[in-house]
C-alpha cells in the first residue's frame, strides 16, 4: 500500500508513531459547543498520510482563508513541504468506504454517544488495526460522524513501512502551488 506523508517540521519523518489518545470527557464537556469538533479523530497521536500528498497540501492552501488554524500547518521553518513516499508491508488497515463500514466501527469501538455525536475508542481501535483509511465515498457517507476528515486519508497507529527514500521537497509558494 503506497502512501505519502507530508512533513512541515524540522527533523523530518520519524519512524516511531506516537500512540493515539482518546479525548478525555472529564476535561472536555460533551455539551460544550466546541467538543463535537473533536468527534471524528483522536485528540493526539498517529501518523496521517494521503494517497498522493498533493491533496493534503492543496486542501490546506485552499482553506487558509476559511480556517485560520491551518496557518500552523504551513512549513514556515522548513521553507518547503517534504513529501515522504511510503510503502506499507502487509498492513492491517480498516477501510471506511461506506456508512456500513463506519457502523461496524461504531458498534465495535464506541467510546461515547450523545445526541450530538458518537466518539470512537481510538485507543482500542489501534490495538486491532495498523491504520484506518477513509475514502472519498466514505467521507460523503460519514461526514457527520467522522468530522474533521475533509480529504481521503489514512491514520496509522503502527509503523509498518519499508525503508523510505529522501523526501521530495516542494517550495512553500502558495500562489505558485495553486496553479498546479
Amino acid at each position: 500500500m503506497k502512501q505519502v506523508f507530508v512533513n512541515i517540521k524540522p527533523g523530518g519523518l520519524r519512524t516511531s508513531i506516537k500512540p493515539v489518545r482518546n479525548i478525555d470527557f472529564s476535561i472536555f464537556d460533551i455539551w460544550s459547543p466546541e467538543t463535537p469538533n473533536f468527534r471524528g479523530k483522536p485528540i493526539e497521536g498517529g501518523l496521517w498520510t494521503t494517497d498522493d500528498g498533493y491533496t493534503w497540501i492543496d486542501h490546506i492552501i485552499n482553506n487558509l482563508k476559511d480556517v485560520p488554524s491551518f496557518e500552523e500547518k504551513l512549513p514556515k521553518e522548513l521553507g518547503n513541504w517534504e513529501l515522504y513516499y511510503l510503502t506499507a508491508k502487509n498492513p492491517n488497515v480498516y477501510v471506511v468506504d461506506s456508512k456500513a463500514d463506519y457502523a461496524y466501527l461504531r458498534e465495535t469501538f464506541l467510546l461515547e454517544r450523545n445526541l450530538l455525536f458518537n466518539y470512537l475508542n481510538w485507543e482500542e481501535l489501534s490495538k486491532k488495526y495498523d491504520g484506518i483509511k477513509l475514502t472519498d465515498k466514505g467521507i460523503s457517507e460519514t461526514r457527520s460522524d467522522l468530522f474533521g476528515w475533509e480529504i481521503p486519508q489514512t491514520l496509522w497507529f503502527n509503523w509498518v513501512f519499508e525503508k523510505h527514500e529522501e523526501p521530495e521537497r516542494i517550495p512553500l509558494d502558495i500562489n505558485d502551488f495553486r496553479k498546479h
